[in-house]
């Protein structure tokens, strides 16, 4: 798990949230304390305001259309949801029901696992996340061991509520973690430095400058098919910096100028 900034979005829907928080808050107060109670019959459930596209689509744009607990690709088209972290049933006071902060993009799987399970790592969380770390020799998510008890008890939740180290996921992570830094990164890395020491031997215009640059070009939208496949974009972006960081290497590019270029979020 990464974390996820908020702060990155320029224009979060707070005033279309308010105006449905306006509407629907009394109604789900009646709501989520009647069903604590178990009262039959129950009144009819409040709107689901949150699935407006106002709301889901600067949410998707926010999680790079990956789900915030597992980092599978999950779009519109494929029953992506909205999570509440907090969650809807134990928000008795319905604080929470509109707001924007506790909003997950979030699979179907992972959303309905979850349920009202809590607490719960929230990837929007820096306190949260600075204590988990992606461990590259098994592709798992883990907590280190210094890790204060709260921040434990939720990884321990997530873990077990989520599809954060279940099916699949930890294969998928540990390949394209692989083929990011071992084939891609080093690739282009070397051809970027090939192209330089040719434009400094024979000038910008040689031909073994020329033809060095096409293969770094051909490198570079190689990586970036991987980056359209949209899994794990978070795990990408991650080690992306870390090989700069690790490599004392600067690319011409940034990895979200990359995205930018696949047009992954505009389809």
């Amino acid at each position: 798990m990464h974390f996820i900034n908020r702060s990155g979005l320029d224009n979060p829907p707070l005033k279309k949230l308010d105006e449905l928080n306006k509407k629907d808050q009394d109604n789900w107060i009646a709501y989520n304390k009647a069903r604590s109670k178990k009262q039959t019959p129950l009144p009819a459930k409040p709107s689901s305001g949150w699935l407006n596209k106002e709301i889901r689509n600067p949410l998707r744009i926010l999680f790079l259309k990956n789900c915030g607990y597992c980092g599978t690709h999950t779009d519109i088209g494929n029953d992506a949801e909205v999570d509440h972290h907090f969650p809807t049933s134990l928000d008795l006071e319905a604080e929470n029901i509109y707001n924007w902060e506790n909003y997950i993009w979030s699979c179907p799987s992972c959303n309905g696992m979850k349920k009202n399970h809590y607490p719960f790592l929230n990837p929007c969380s820096i306190i949260d996340v600075k204590h988990i770390y992606y461990h590259s020799a098994d592709g798992r998510y883990l907590y280190y061991p210094n890790a204060p008890t709260d921040v434990i008890e939720k990884f321990t939740n997530t873990e077990q509520y989520s599809n954060l180290n279940l099916k699949a996921n930890p294969d998928l992570r540990k390949y394209i973690f692989r083929q990011t830094t071992e084939y891609h990164l080093k690739t282009i890395k070397l051809f970027w430095e090939l192209y330089n020491t040719e434009i400094i031997v024979n000038g910008e215009d040689s031909k073994e400058a020329k033809a060095k640059l096409k293969i770094f070009n051909s490198k570079k939208e190689d990586f970036i098919e991987l980056i359209k496949c949209g899994n794990h974009l978070m795990l990408i972006k991650y080690a992306f910096e870390l090989f700069c960081k690790t490599h004392k290497f600067n690319f011409p590019f940034s990895i979200n100028e990359l995205i930018e270029e696949s047009k992954y979020l505009e389809e």
